[in-house]
């Protein structure tokens, strides 16, 4: 009996401890993602979009650009946005722009 008590104890703080790596991780994610992405003035050109939007100014379908979207699900996750969101905050429209060159500017 104190063999499965401490079996049980054991998970329990396993399980702590691997629920608190991850909540470090996101945390570190989601502080160097708010550093790279909040400098206010390159931010001034960049307001909240649809993903539609985005993808047309990329000349790209919505199809593909949700698929470009599976490869950014971390960023995605550390700032609370869904992956079936249809709006994009403007730090995540910065991110998009700067990471696949898309040039709202033309488009």
């Amino acid at each position: 009996m104190v063999f499965c008590a401490n079996a049980i104890l054991w998970c329990s703080v396993l399980a702590l401890l691997e629920r608190e790596r991850f909540s470090l991780y996101y945390r570190r994610i989601q502080s160097a993602a708010m550093y790279h992405l909040s400098n206010k003035q390159t931010m001034a050109k960049y307001k909240s979009m649809l993903k539609s939007e985005l993808a047309d100014a990329a000349g790209v379908s919505l199809s593909t650009f949700s698929s470009w979207l599976r490869n950014d699900q971390e960023i995605m996750r550390a700032f609370n946005i869904s992956k079936r969101a249809k709006f994009l905050p403007p730090c995540i429209v910065k991110y998009l722009c700067e990471k696949y060159v898309i040039d709202l500017e033309n488009g």
